[in-house]
């Protein structure tokens, strides 16, 4: 089997750096979400600049996603509903509370069927961001079959996925035409499987040690040129989405790359340490961010905003979602750890 060229000690400081991305994204790069009262004129340019460069975070997950998959010994379905049972019961204790909230706050009125719905990821009215849950369960539901595919073949899997996520694509363009909100939610979540390009791509890097062959490729002994030619393969597939996210399968693990070499050539603990931190819990610090953008965020933006200045905001929206995250995630660890030992 390959060995990982992603050292276990930094791959929370990658998933720590994708979370800040996002929080950035969701923040900062959508004036339209803004509450009565919330406004950031000076940062309109760079709403406009960097929405599709900070949105690199989804192929980020994703490309991470396909690349750990494959140092897995066990790539079978039971292995698959195992990791789908424990994001769900993840995604169902953040969805109790924020429904939970959004009740106390008077944003909604109880309905069993609208509870359903959104149980069930049909519905999105409190989890809003949350669209990634309902991919990872179709992406584990493919990767055992992928994985086979891959072992005979990694080209060949690989020229399938692409196809496939192309295909996605086109599709997700006829879902306007739909008037079933339902429908539309479910077909549009079946279209975000336009990103498993990029986790075939993680699944290739993997299975045929490719960063370790771009970094054989591209040998410098000058540590201030390496810095600049890492900073330079973040850099540009950071700033090529502004023009195109159709190539992202390529960019994504160009930027990781880059990323990864220069964190391991400043690497010290304590410097790292808040991005290691905060990846330990990003799905829950994910799921929690939703309040802000939910049917509560008439009551939850004022909180958020309340520092005004962007960066404090950037660093208040990371602890206030950080700290309930621990919370959350030791209920979870009880509720799937008593969970796998009753399955035992």
């Amino acid at each position: 089997m390959s060995k990982n060229f992603i050292d276990r000690k930094y791959t929370n400081i990658l998933y720590g750096i994708a979370l800040v991305l996002m929080f950035s994204h969701h923040f900062f790069t959508f004036p339209t979400w803004y509450q009565e009262g919330i406004s950031y004129p000076n940062l309109t340019l760079f709403a406009k600049y960097m929405n599709a460069p900070l949105s690199i975070c989804v192929p980020m997950f994703c490309f991470l996603s396909g690349y750990f998959y494959y140092f897995n010994k066990e790539k079978t379905y039971r292995y698959a509903f195992k990791k789908i049972s424990n994001i769900w019961i993840s995604y169902l204790l953040c969805f109790f509370l924020l429904y939970i909230v959004s009740i106390a706050t008077g944003s909604i009125n109880f309905s069993f069927t609208n509870f359903l719905l959104e149980c069930f990821l049909l519905k999105n009215s409190n989890m809003t961001f949350c669209w990634y849950v309902s991919f990872y369960i179709l992406m584990m539901l493919i990767l055992p079959l992928y994985s086979r595919l891959s072992d005979k073949s990694s080209f060949l899997a690989l020229a399938a996925a692409l196809f496939f996520s192309y295909m996605m694509i086109v599709a997700a363009d006829r879902s306007d035409t739909m008037s079933n909100v339902i429908l539309k939610t479910a077909y549009n979540n079946l279209c975000n499987l336009k990103y498993f390009a990029c986790v075939a791509m993680g699944y290739l890097f993997a299975q045929r040690e490719l960063f370790k062959e771009l970094d054989q490729y591209i040998y410098i002994r000058h540590s201030a040129i390496r810095i600049i030619v890492y900073f330079l393969f973040c850099l540009f597939p950071f700033l090529f989405r502004y023009l195109t996210t159709y190539l992202d399968f390529i960019g994504t693990p160009l930027f990781l790359f880059g990323l990864v070499k220069l964190i391991d050539m400043f690497y010290r603990r304590k410097l790292f340490f808040p991005l290691s931190e905060i990846g330990k819990y990003t799905l829950y610090m994910w799921f929690v961010h939703c309040a802000f953008f939910n049917v509560s965020a008439k009551y939850t933006q004022p909180i958020l905003y309340s520092p005004k200045n962007p960066i404090l905001v950037l660093i208040w929206g990371l602890l206030l979602c950080y700290f309930p995250s621990i919370i959350i995630r030791k209920v979870i660890c009880l509720s799937v750890d008593r969970k796998n030992n009753e399955s035992i």
